[in-house]
């Protein structure tokens, strides 16, 4: 009977320490889940930025080549007046 019971607490104590690993392996995926999670806003968040900074980009590049064009009339007109 001893050993039986012996054997019985051997496996509760077994079972505890099971339930406390997958427990704490539960804890620590959520934590990952979560950082993953975390990271992956910031990921989407920076991508938006890189497109807003792009779009700028390509207005501040229409806004220049239509000043060098504008540039370029007004000394060919002032160049033209001067003859």
């Amino acid at each position: 009977m001893r050993l039986i019971s012996a054997s019985v607490h051997q496996q509760d104590v077994a079972t505890r320490k099971l339930a406390q690993s997958v427990d704490s392996a539960a804890g620590l995926t959520a934590r990952a889940s979560a950082g993953i999670a975390e990271v992956s806003e910031l990921a989407r968040r920076s991508g938006q930025g890189a497109d807003q900074v792009l779009a700028a980009a390509a207005e501040l590049n229409k806004q220049a080549a239509a000043l060098r064009h504008d540039a370029t009339e007004f000394v060919n007109r002032m160049s033209a007046s001067s003859f």
